[in-house]
C-alpha cells in the first residue's frame, strides 16, 4: 500500500522505503525487490546494529525503546539521502512521529501488509524481537453469540498496530475514536496506528470522570459523530475506561437505529468487565446505568501495556474484580490470583495478560 504519493507510471529515483508491522516481511521482499530493480538494498535494523555496536534486543534490554526509536530516527535520516535503494524498517519506525516524517518527506513509503494471524504466526517462531520476547503475541478469545459473536483480541503493543487490527473492519471508510482526556498522551498513537493503516479518524474528547456518563454528552457524541457522516455499517472506536465504552455503546446502539463499536478499554477493570458483554448505559437522576442497552462491540482490543501508566488505585480496582470472577466460578483462578497479586499489582506483563 502506497503511503507516498507519486505521479502514476513515473519513480523519482528517491528511496523505495518498507514499512509495515513486525512479520510483515519487509526484509524479505526489500531484498527481492532490490534484486529485480537492480538496486542496493538496506535494513535499517542491520545498520542501527552497525552504529551501535549491539543487537536491537540488546539496545532495547540496556537503554529501552525511547534511546532505541532516537537512534533509529537518526540512522534512517542518513539512509533517506535521495540515492536510489530499497530501504527494509523495523516494525515500529513509521509509528515514530519524526522517523515517519522523514520517510515521508525523503522517501517513498510503502506499507507492507498482511492478516494478524499470519503476523503473529511469524514473530513467535522467533524470539530475537525485544518487544515480544518472552511474550505470546496475540492471544484471541472468542465470544460465541451466533449473529453477534466477536472476538477479544489481547496483545502486548496493540495501540502501535491497531490499525492493522482494524483494517478488516474499515472497509475504507473512516473509524471516529471517542476518548477522555486522560488519554490525550495515548490518543496520536492510535491515530498513527490508524493512519498507518489507511484508516482516517477524528477524535471526540470528552471530560473524564463518572459524571460523563451524562444525557448531554450523549447528545454531544451522537451529534459530532452524525457531523462526521458516520453511515450504519461504520465503525466507532471506544477507547478509554468504563465510561467511555459505557457511553460510546449506548451512542452506537441509538445512532441510525444501531451502528458499529468496537471496545479498546484502557484500565484493569474495563479490560476484564465492562468492555465484554455489550453493556451499555448512561446515568440518570435516579441512579446510575439506568438508560442503556445491550449492544455487542464487533471487536474488542486489549493492550496490556497501557496499563503501566494507569494509577496504582484503578490497577487495585481491576485486580478485585478478577478476583471476583474466582470466587464466583473458579476457585483454581482464585488460588492462582493469591499467589501471583503481588506481580499483577507490580505491573508483570505475563501476569497481567494472564489474567
Amino acid at each position: 500500500m502506497l503511503q507516498t504519493p507519486e505521479p502514476a507510471g513515473r519513480w523519482s529515483g528517491k528511496p523505495i522505503v518498507l514499512i509495515g508491522l513486525m512479520g510483515a516481511g519487509k526484509t524479505t521482499v526489500g531484498r527481492r525487490l532490490a534484486q529485480r530493480m537492480r538496486l542496493p538494498f538496506v535494513d535499517a535494523d542491520h545498520e542501527i546494529e552497525a552504529a551501535a555496536g549491539m543487537s536491537v534486543a540488546d539496545i532495547f534490554e540496556r537503554f529501552g525503546e525511547p534511546y532505541f526509536r532516537d537512534g533509529e530516527r537518526r540512522v534512517i535520516s542518513r539512509l533517506v539521502d535521495g540515492a536510489p535503494k530499497v530501504i527494509a524498517t523495523g516494525g515500529g519506525a513509521f509509528m515514530n512521529e519524526g522517523t515517519r516524517a522523514l520517510i515521508l518527506e525523503r522517501g517513498i513509503a510503502v506499507w507492507l501488509d498482511a492478516e494478524p494471524e499470519v503476523l503473529a504466526d511469524r514473530v513467535r517462531r522467533r524470539d530475537t524481537r525485544p518487544l515480544l520476547r518472552g511474550r505470546d503475541p496475540v492471544t484471541i478469545v472468542p465470544v460465541a453469540l451466533g449473529e453477534r459473536s466477536y472476538d477479544v483480541r489481547i496483545e502486548a503493543g496493540l495501540l502501535a498496530r491497531a490499525g492493522a487490527a482494524l483494517a478488516h473492519l474499515a472497509n475504507g471508510r473512516p473509524m471516529p475514536i471517542v476518548t477522555d482526556e486522560n488519554l490525550r498522551g495515548h490518543l496520536p498513537g492510535l491515530q498513527a496506528s490508524l493512519r498507518a493503516a489507511g484508516i482516517a479518524s477524528e477524535a471526540i474528547v470528552l471530560p473524564a470522570g463518572e459524571g460523563t456518563k451524562s444525557w448531554a454528552n450523549l447528545e454531544k457524541v451522537t451529534d459530532s459523530l452524525l457531523e462526521l457522516g458516520v453511515e450504519r455499517s461504520d465503525h466507532i472506536i471506544a477507547f478509554g475506561g468504563g465510561v467511555i465504552g459505557d457511553l460510546t455503546g449506548f451512542a452506537a446502539s441509538i445512532l441510525k437505529r444501531g451502528c458499529n463499536f468496537v471496545q479498546f478499554p484502557t484500565t484493569l477493570l474495563s479490560q476484564v468487565d465492562s468492555s465484554v458483554g455489550g453493556k451499555t448505559a448512561i446515568n440518570s437522576a435516579a441512579g446510575k446505568n439506568l438508560v442503556g442497552a445491550f449492544h455487542q462491540p464487533a471487536l474488542v482490543l486489549i493492550d496490556p501495556d497501557l496499563l503501566d501508566t494507569l494509577p496504582a488505585r484503578q490497577v487495585r480496582a481491576g485486580y478485585a474484580e478478577v478476583v471476583k470472577y474466582g470466587l464466583i466460578d473458579d476457585f483454581a483462578f482464585f488460588e492462582w490470583c493469591e499467589a501471583n497479586a503481588a506481580a499483577l499489582l507490580d505491573g508483570d506483563a505475563q501476569t497481567r495478560e494472564h489474567a
